[in-house]
C-alpha cells in the first residue's frame, strides 16, 4: 500500500529502468485496465547503470511521482 494514498502501488524493476503505477482496488478482468493512470518509467542513466544509488534514485522519483 502506499503511505501516500489507499491504493496499491505496483513496482517493476529491470535492468536499465524502473516502472511504478498506482493499481486499482478493482479486482482485474479481461478487457478492463489494471492501473489508475499511465505506469509512470524512470530510466537510469547509463553513466550510473549497474549502480545501487542509481536504482534508489530511480525509484524514489518514481513513487515520488506517483502521489
Amino acid at each position: 500500500m502506499s503511505p501516500w494514498s489507499n491504493e496499491r502501488v505496483a513496482v517493476g524493476v529491470g535492468t536499465r529502468e524502473i516502472v511504478a503505477g498506482i493499481r486499482s482496488r478493482a479486482p482485474w478482468r479481461p478487457g478492463r485496465r489494471a492501473f489508475v493512470a499511465d505506469p509512470l518509467s524512470i530510466v537510469i542513466p547509463d553513466e550510473q547503470f549497474g549502480s545501487e544509488t542509481a536504482m534508489l534514485d530511480a525509484l524514489q522519483a518514481a513513487l515520488a511521482a506517483t502521489r
